[in-house]
């Protein structure tokens, strides 16, 4: 994919074409957003581009992908949809609204450069990451909906 590719993407709504904002960065890494008042990458993340531009993302082949829902708002978590990297591996993951309400769709993607075998060490330990992070998020929907808490961002 070159800088030109990433430029030419956009979404279509309501037989609308809408401008989707980009940033390519040199290790391989797509950034976007879905609002054209959304800061400039470098504005909004200054700095980061020297700090990911260490690893190349481009040579972590593809290993696994997995999806599911779960019973939470999906706001619950869409602040955390970003790229975990650990030795020889990275993971991201996404939070999705459903049509279903008060359900969440939550999508794992799995990349590791290693052997199979260091490969399932890795999945094995992110995955356990992700079920407790999973699990939070249905019990903080929970004591949302029970009035343990009141709304609002959760720290």
């Amino acid at each position: 994919m070159t800088s030109l590719d990433v430029l030419e993407f956009g979404l279509t709504t309501n037989h609308q074409s809408i401008e989707i904002k980009s940033h390519f960065t040199p290790s391989g890494l797509l950034f976007a957003t879905l609002s054209t008042k959304a800061p400039d990458f470098d504005d909004y993340f200054t700095g980061l581009e020297d700090l990911i531009n260490k690893v190349d993302f481009s040579k972590l082949p593809h290993r696994r992908s997995i999806s599911y829902e779960g019973k939470f708002n999906w706001k619950t978590m869409y602040r955390h949809t970003l790229p975990s990297q650990s030795k020889c591996g990275m993971s991201s993951f996404r939070t999705c609204p459903s049509t279903k309400p008060g359900v969440a769709r939550m999508e794992f993607d799995y990349y590791h450069a290693g052997t199979d075998e260091e490969f399932e060490k890795y999945y094995k330990f992110v995955r356990q990451v992700a079920l407790e992070d999973f699990e939070l998020c249905e019990r903080a929907q929970m004591n949302l909906e029970s009035g343990v808490y009141g709304e609002g961002i959760l720290f």
